[in-house]
């Protein structure tokens, strides 16, 4: 069973599922501070301390006290050093426990009064805002190479598909009509942009050029077809669609064809796919617990598994870009914040910790990292 452990606040150190350590030893070796991994493991609570009986305590004290003192005298800089390689230490220790800060993830908030587009590291630091106007903008997706942004504005009245640059630049609308073109999503090799629109009474899967031309319908049915999601080797359309009755995660082939239920929950909701990077895998959201959360399962349907296992709303997964991580927003702590959930389900970290609304992550693609090393320790 995969259990989540408990939630950090990014900024906060310490091991998965731990407190902080106490203070690690130094090892000394020709005048040289060394610190290891194997004592980091060896001393971290008071337990491992050893007792003295009360008589004693003093005469040990005074001895110690002794040794500390001409161990300073010999290695005067020991304090420094010691704190140095303590830090270096704690750095190394929960760089693997914490969001990758290197990557960055694009999000909407309301934080300066309407929904604006916002970029951060992906350990939640260095919040900056993109978009500044008095409309609503909201879910951005990157671009394949990350230098672009797509998102959904009502700066022209009506929801429209934009794209801007990666540092929010050069904002430039692709739909032009009068209904509501909503939830971008980029192919593969950047050529095209999936979105889906009610222009023709209820909301379909369409897909045009990145520049917003030839544009061509996917789905035509009466249902409602949303949250298109490109798979990674662009071949096919993850989305949902509420043509059997309840909301399903579908596929189909990139031309629209072979349009297949994937998750066939007929007592629950699902929605929102989001493809693990080398396609192998899909999370998305499902009520089967009465409450929306994020499950993973095979990209045939197959093996669906709850991560989040909480009472409250967990929506809008995000895979990073080595597939260690699962971005998602949630209302867990009383209003939503997005978090990052290790990919074995034990490490959860609020990453955006304000009284403000934030939402629709998405993580930027690093087309660098090999296949060989994705993420694999989860395998449904």
């Amino acid at each position: 069973m995969i259990t989540v452990g408990r939630v950090r606040s990014r900024g906060s150190v310490g091991v998965r599922g731990a407190s902080p350590p106490l203070p690690v030893p130094v090892k000394i070796a020709s005048g040289v501070l060394k610190a290891t991994h194997s004592d980091f493991s060896e001393v971290c609570s008071e337990d491992f301390r050893p007792h003295y009986k009360p008589q004693y305590k003093s005469m040990i004290e005074a001895k110690e006290k002794k040794e500390r003192e001409k161990m300073l005298a010999k290695f005067p800089k020991l304090p420094v050093l010691a704190s140095l390689c303590l830090s270096l230490l704690l750095i190394s220790a929960c760089d693997e426990n914490n969001p990758p800060a290197t990557s960055k993830i694009v999000f909407t908030s309301d934080r300066d009064g309407n929904d604006e587009i916002y970029v951060m590291n992906g350990d939640g630091s260095d919040v900056t805002r993109l978009t500044d106007n008095q409309a609503i903008d909201y879910v951005p997706v990157w671009s394949p190479d990350g230098t672009k942004i797509a998102f959904t504005s009502e700066r022209d009245s009506n929801s429209e598909i934009y794209v801007m640059n990666a540092d929010g630049s050069s904002p430039t609308r692709l739909t032009y009509n009068q209904a509501n073109d909503i939830l971008p999503d980029w192919s593969p090799d950047g050529s095209q942009i999936a979105f889906a629109s009610n222009r023709h009474g209820n909301y379909e899967i369409y897909v045009m050029n990145a520049n917003g031309s030839n544009l061509i319908r996917l789905t035509n049915n009466r249902a409602i077809d949303g949250s298109p999601a490109w798979s990674p080797d662009g071949r096919q359309i993850a989305f949902y669609s509420n043509r059997d009755g309840n909301r399903e995660v579908y596929v189909m082939n990139a031309n629209g064809s072979g349009q297949t239920n994937l998750t066939n929950n007929s007592k629950t909701d699902d929605g929102v796919p989001a493809w693990f990077p080398d396609g192998k895998q899909i999370a998305f959201i499902s009520s089967s617990n009465g409450n929306n959360e994020i499950y993973v399962m095979n990209a045939d349907g197959s093996n669906q598994i709850n991560i989040t296992k909480n009472r409250d709303q967990d929506g809008v997964p995000a895979w990073s870009p080595d597939g260690g991580w699962i971005s998602f927003h949630s209302d867990r702590d009383g209003n939503f914040e997005i978090y990052a959930l290790d990919a074995d389900g034990s490490s959860l970290t609020n990453l955006t910790d304000n009284p403000a609304k934030d939402l629709y992550p998405d993580w930027q693609p690093d087309r660098s990292i090999p296949s060989s090393k994705l993420y694999h320790q989860r395998k449904p």
